[in-house]
C-alpha cells in the first residue's frame, strides 16, 4: 500500500534538524526549523537560510507574503528568501498564523498559566506590525475569570471561509469544574471569540485538532488518542458530532483539502504503518501506507501540481493531480487495526 512519495535530497545545514513548519505561496514552498528557513520552488531541490538566535516554529503564507513566528519574534517575507524580522508584543507559545486573505492575520497563544486572561497577536496589514490584543467578551458561569478564546490548550488556529476557527482543550475538564464541553471556539475578526457546543456529554474530555472546509461544511477532528471523532458543521455555529472508522491510537498531525470532488486530500498519522489517509467525506477514511520508512508525516502543503510533507528531519513529494485515483493507490480500508 503505498502513495508515490519521493525524498527530498536537503541541504547539509538541514541535516538532522527537525522541521517544523511548512507553507505555500507565492509559488514556493517554505520550511521552517530551529535558526534555519527552507525554500524551494519545485519541492524537491531545497536552499538553506541559516538564521542566528531565530528559532521559528511555525509559518504561513497569508495572501501576499510569508509570516513566521517564533516565542518572541515574527518575520515577513514577499518570496521567501529576503525576510524581516522584529519582537512580537511580548514573548509566548504561538500557534501558526491565520489570515483571512483581507489583510487580517491572527496568532493565537499555545497555552495560559492558570487560565489567565486570553490574548492574540493581532494584525491588520497582512502581518507587517502586531499588537497585542485581550479577546472577549468574557465567559460566563465557572469560567467568569477566563476571556474567549476560553480553551484550557489552543492547537491550532485557521480562517476558513473566512472564519477564524481555534481549537484545542475544553477548559472544564476535571471534577472541580467539570460541566462543559466546549473544545471549539470560532470569531469572525480574530477577536471577538464565542465557545461553540460540540454535541459532547456534559464533563467529557475533548481535544479537537485540526479544522478544514470543503466550502459547504465545516469539519474539525478530534486530536486525543481514543475513538476517532469528526465534529461538522454547516456554517461554524452549530456543531455535531459523528463518528469516523478511524482505528484508535491514530494521531492525526494535519489535514488539507484537495479537489477533484473529494474533501480531503491527505491525513496523517503518526503510526509506523500508516502515514496518510484519503476520505471522500471526512468521515470514512482509507489508510495509505507509506514505504519511505519516514515514521511521521506531520505536516503538509499542496501546489497545483504537488504534494509535500514534512516527516521529522524529511522532506518528501508526491504529485498532486485533480483526480485523486490516478496517485493514490491500494486503498485499505480503515477497519483494519493498525498499531
Amino acid at each position: 500500500m503505498a502513495i508515490n512519495w519521493t525524498q527530498a535530497t536537503l541541504p547539509a545545514a538541514a541535516a538532522g534538524k527537525f522541521l517544523n513548519d511548512i507553507a505555500y505561496g507565492g509559488g514556493r514552498y517554505v520550511v521552517v526549523a530551529n535558526n534555519l528557513i527552507l525554500h524551494s520552488d519545485d519541492g524537491v531541490a531545497w536552499t538553506a537560510i541559516t538564521l542566528t538566535n531565530m528559532p521559528l516554529e511555525q509559518v504561513e503564507w497569508v495572501g501576499t507574503q510569508f509570516v513566521a513566528v517564533s516565542q518572541s519574534m515574527y518575520g515577513r517575507s514577499v518570496d521567501g528568501i529576503t525576510w524581516t524580522f522584529a519582537p512580537l508584543p511580548r514573548a509566548a507559545l504561538v500557534n501558526k498564523p491565520a489570515s483571512n486573505g483581507n489583510g487580517i492575520v491572527v496568532v493565537t497563544n499555545y497555552y495560559n498559566e492558570n487560565d489567565a486572561p486570553r490574548f492574540v497577536f493581532h494584525s491588520t496589514d497582512n502581518g507587517n506590525t502586531f499588537t497585542e490584543q485581550t479577546c472577549g467578551p468574557i465567559a460566563s458561569g465557572p469560567a467568569s475569570n477566563r476571556l474567549n478564546i476560553p480553551l484550557n490548550q489552543t492547537f491550532r488556529t485557521r480562517c476558513l471561509g473566512g472564519l477564524f476557527i481555534s481549537t484545542g482543550r475544553n477548559p472544564e475538564y476535571g471534577a472541580a469544574e467539570g460541566s462543559e464541553s466546549q473544545a471549539i471556539c470560532t470569531s469572525p475578526d480574530g477577536l471577538n471569540w464565542t465557545r461553540r457546543e460540540c454535541g459532547e456529554v456534559p464533563g467529557t474530555y475533548v481535544q479537537t485538532g485540526n479544522a478544514a472546509w470543503d466550502g459547504t461544511t465545516y469539519h474539525v477532528f478530534n486530536d486525543w488518542d481514543g475513538p476517532q471523532t469528526a465534529y461538522t458543521s454547516p456554517n461554524g455555529l452549530a456543531w455535531t458530532k459523528r463518528a469516523t472508522n478511524l482505528p484508535q491510537l491514530t494521531d492525526v498531525k494535519d489535514t488539507i483539502g484537495i479537489a477533484g470532488g473529494f474533501l480531503f486530500g491527505a491525513y496523517v498519522f503518526s503510526n509506523a504503518a500508516a502515514h496518510s489517509g484519503f476520505s471522500a467525506d471526512g468521515l470514512d477514511w482509507a489508510l495509505i501506507h507509506d514505504t519511505t520508512g519516514v515514521n511521521q508525516f506531520s505536516v503538509l502543503a499542496r501546489s497545483n501540481d504537488k504534494l509535500v510533507a514534512l516527516g521529522g528531519s524529511s522532506i518528501l513529494t508526491a504529485p498532486y493531480t485533480t483526480a485523486p485515483p490516478l496517485f493514490w493507490s491500494n486503498r485499505i480500508d480503515c477497519t483494519e487495526t493498525v498499531r
